[in-house]
């Protein structure tokens, strides 16, 4: 137990730290009304929330100082985190980050940092 409590708080050298305005959950249902998956979005505020990324959902957003945040693993090799000051949990019948695409193309989107 000591052991997991103490690798804890070693930090990660390959972590890579974004900070976004809002963090968001949502649950996509399709035309039936069933669950077609969940996504984490990623949000700035530019006169309006513009999608800066988004990921399937595969682990928990926890609340830490700083407001919340999201962490996963890209290739395997680099922890990404994400951090914003808001976060919530939506269940549409449409995908937002799909509508956020008729206003800002996803080659216009800031994106997450580059390793």
């Amino acid at each position: 137990m000591w052991i997991l409590l103490l690798c804890s708080f070693v930090p990660y050298e390959n972590e890579l730290v974004d900070y976004v305005d809002f963090i968001e959950v949502n649950h996509y249902y399709n035309d039936k009304a069933e669950l077609a998956f969940i996504q984490v979005i990623f949000w700035d505020w530019e006169d309006e929330y513009v999608c800066v990324a988004w990921r399937l959902k595969k682990s928990f957003v926890i609340p830490c100082r700083e407001g919340f945040y999201y962490t996963w693993y890209d290739r395997e090799t680099v922890r990404r985190k994400v951090i914003a000051p808001v976060y919530q949990e939506t269940h549409t019948s449409y995908d937002p980050e799909r509508e956020n695409l008729k206003k800002v193309p996803a080659k216009k989107r800031r994106g997450l940092r580059k390793r």
